[in-house]
């Protein structure tokens, strides 16, 4: 019995002396992360992006009705659609420093009518990327097709 209550009072000591120090020198407080994704729930694919312009980990991210990042399109041109994950997506990129954007514009310095749209998104699988096509993708009559799940 002496053995047991000495033990115990030397853990609770223990304890004690590390809870002191532990107050007297505390550590940083780490900074909380931005805003993450805004993801929302989607009878077919699981999840989708929310509509809107937002800030996700620092960049500014516009999406569009479609849940797909925001491109401006003719009705005349070639159109070409990206589909993937966040990779192709361009996670923690603003909307001008994206795959489908440095694509677009290298097409047009190339003297090419040439829409570049992005459908990626963030954690897509390929059947989910499957399910964007047969829901909204086809309906947007794509020359060429990117797919790029990682």
């Amino acid at each position: 019995m002496k053995r047991l209550l000495f033990s115990i009072i030397t853990l609770l000591l223990t304890l004690c002396i590390i809870e002191g120090f532990a107050r007297l020198f505390p550590l940083p407080k780490l900074e909380s992360p931005s805003v993450g994704m805004q993801l929302q729930a989607h009878p077919t694919r699981i999840w989708s992006m929310t509509s809107g312009t937002q800030k996700q980990f620092g960049a500014t991210v516009t999406i569009d009705d479609l849940g797909m990042r925001a491109t401006g399109t003719t009705p005349d041109s070639t159109k070409w659609l990206i589909l993937g994950d966040s990779s192709f997506f361009g996670h923690g990129l603003d909307d001008d420093g994206t795959l489908h954007h440095h694509l677009e514009n290298a097409l047009r310095a190339e003297g090419e009518h040439i829409d570049v749209l992005c459908g990626a998104t963030p954690g897509y699988s390929t059947v989910q990327s499957l399910d964007f096509m047969h829901e909204i993708g086809w309906d947007l009559k794509p020359d060429v097709l990117v797919i790029g799940n990682l």
